[in-house]
């Protein structure tokens, strides 16, 4: 079985001048972020520049958001794992299809809506170079995910008392780095 932990920590983008708390998801004892980025970095662009994806948790004021999605309460086929660092999951997001049964929990078929799709490109690849060379991410090394299902439920709900955070829906914009 994997092991889920929450923790809220603040996001930093000293750049836009941004900071504020989110909800991020570590998946035996590794940011899912770095997981993620992981497999996108070995996608480089064509003239050999890094990818930087900007993936966040969840903003922590959006607790309620955050609870729908990882208890597949939302009516959706998949469940938003991580948000565009802009906090708008249209925008650029992970998602997973996320199976609640009654001993575990299964996060399977994870991807990035927008690169695993045959039919789209990345932000870096121009259109004409697109149109004859795209190739969609491949999110599958990441794997199904299995976890216990009461210590999973338990860990979504205790978040909000826990690290004391808002359970209003609505986010707040964020606040500047002074």
């Amino acid at each position: 079985m994997d092991r889920i932990k929450f923790v809220v920590e603040d996001f930093v983008d000293d750049e836009a001048g941004f900071r504020f708390p989110t909800i991020n998801i570590y998946i035996n004892n590794r940011n899912l972020i770095e997981l993620v980025t992981d497999i996108e970095q070995r996608r480089n662009p064509p003239d050999g520049e890094r990818v930087r994806q900007g993936y966040i948790g969840f903003r922590a004021d959006a607790y309620e958001w955050f609870r729908a999605e990882m208890l597949a309460e939302h009516g959706n086929p998949y469940s938003v794992l991580l948000t565009c660092t802009c906090g708008i999951s249209e925008c650029s997001c992970i998602t997973a299809e996320i199976s609640l049964q009654s001993e575990m929990v299964i996060w399977s078929d994870i991807q990035n809506p927008i690169y695993s799709s045959k039919d789209s490109w990345a932000r870096w690849i121009g259109e004409n170079d697109a149109v004859a060379a795209w190739k969609p991410i491949d999110y599958s090394e990441l794997g199904v995910f299995v976890f216990r299902r009461q210590p999973y439920v338990q860990a979504v709900n205790d978040l909000a008392r826990n690290w004391r955070i808002g359970r209003s829906p609505r986010a707040m914009p964020p606040r500047l780095v002074r």
